[in-house]
């Protein structure tokens, strides 16, 4: 550039112009020096700013760093907590056996309930159609003969043959045993009609068991009983 301008200078030979040359060459290099001067000033305005953002940068980095740090103490807290859960696992299956342990000492202590009775022993005639319920006392301990016609019924002896032991009869002839004059009544009258057919129904005249027997009291106690057991004679 200023190679031209002094090419240019030589070949004007007229002092005016040579001035002239002279002033522009001047505000030339001085534009050129402000110019220059304009772009360091600029430059290092904008270093700073650069500088700065980095250090941001650096800040920003230092912080989001600092999340990834206090998740390591939160991870830590919880590892020890676990054994406190175990633990109180542990209390309440413990507290829980306690419990078990408690019912168990108050069920002992409580007094064992009675066995609850068993129902009646119902008998059933195919032959007469008739049924009744004995006792459950008379388990094991009762003969029942019956040949379709009549029923005979006897405490379990060993002379039930010759009539040891005789509780009572329910027969379908009501004109057998002298008409019923040989039948002793059992708590009502001799002849029932049970579902429209006629029934006699009765009991020995005498004592049939030796006063020295030693199932006397047990003979006595079923006879007591055989009015309640005719009370329950229904169709079947």
């Amino acid at each position: 550039m200023k190679r031209k301008v002094l090419n240019i200078i030589k070949h004007i030979n007229t002092t005016k112009g040579r001035i002239i040359l002279g002033s522009v060459m001047g505000i030339i290099i001085i534009g050129g020096g402000f110019t220059a001067y304009a772009i360091n000033a600029s430059k290092a305005r904008e270093e700073p700013k650069s500088e700065q953002i980095q250090d941001e940068e650096v800040a920003d980095t230092s912080k989001a760093e600092e999340p990834s740090k206090q998740e390591e103490p939160a991870k830590q807290e919880i590892k020890e907590e676990m054994p406190k859960t175990e633990v109180a696992g542990d209390s309440k299956k413990q507290v829980a056996s306690d419990n078990n342990n408690k019912k168990d000492l108050n069920s002992s202590n409580k007094p064992k309930e009675a066995p609850k009775p068993r129902g009646p022993i119902t008998y059933k005639s195919t032959g007469l159609h008739i049924a009744f319920d004995m006792p459950r006392s008379w388990e094991n301990n009762y003969v029942i003969k019956d040949n379709g016609k009549e029923i005979r019924v006897y405490m379990k002896h060993e002379q039930n043959d010759i009539g040891s032991g005789y509780l009572f009869t329910i027969t379908s002839d009501i004109h057998d045993y002298n008409n019923g004059m040989d039948l002793d009544s059992i708590g009502g009258e001799k002849k029932k009609n049970i579902n429209g057919k006629q029934y006699l129904v009765g009991g020995p005249l005498d004592f049939r068991m030796d006063d020295n027997d030693p199932r006397v009291k047990t003979y006595k106690s079923m006879v007591r009983e055989c009015s309640g057991v005719l009370k329950t004679l229904r169709a079947a």
